[in-house]
């Protein structure tokens, strides 16, 4: 529902949206064609079928230049053996929050 509501508020300033409710799914499009075109992925840590720090270590395997935001309720460091997250947020946080932390990770690729 958060995510719906955070994907209208970044279409709407322009940005390209794209929204996974389960890790098997963005898995499945990262080893299709070529992997997913994106500049910015936001990982929740809880998804129904797998962890955010699984879906965090897939993509930056695959691109490790590609800057990603994890959230979570609770405070969690990386597991062992999983590369961490660009940044991290903690629920709840606001929206002015999440854009200022998104604008700051993508201003540095658009120059």
């Amino acid at each position: 529902m958060m995510a719906k509501m955070y994907g209208y508020f970044f279409e709407g300033r322009g940005d390209k949206i794209k929204i996974y409710s389960r890790g098997d799914i963005l898995l499945g499009d990262l080893n299709r064609n070529g992997g997913i075109a994106y500049d910015l992925a936001i990982a929740d840590r809880t998804l129904p079928d797998m962890t955010g720090d699984v879906i965090v270590n897939k993509l930056k395997q695959k691109y490790p230049q590609r800057p990603i935001i994890k959230i979570s309720g609770q405070d969690y460091p990386c597991p062992y053996g999983l590369r961490p997250s660009d940044e991290f947020l903690k629920k709840p946080f606001g929206l002015k929050e999440l854009e200022d932390l998104v604008d700051s990770l993508l201003k540095p690729r658009q120059r």
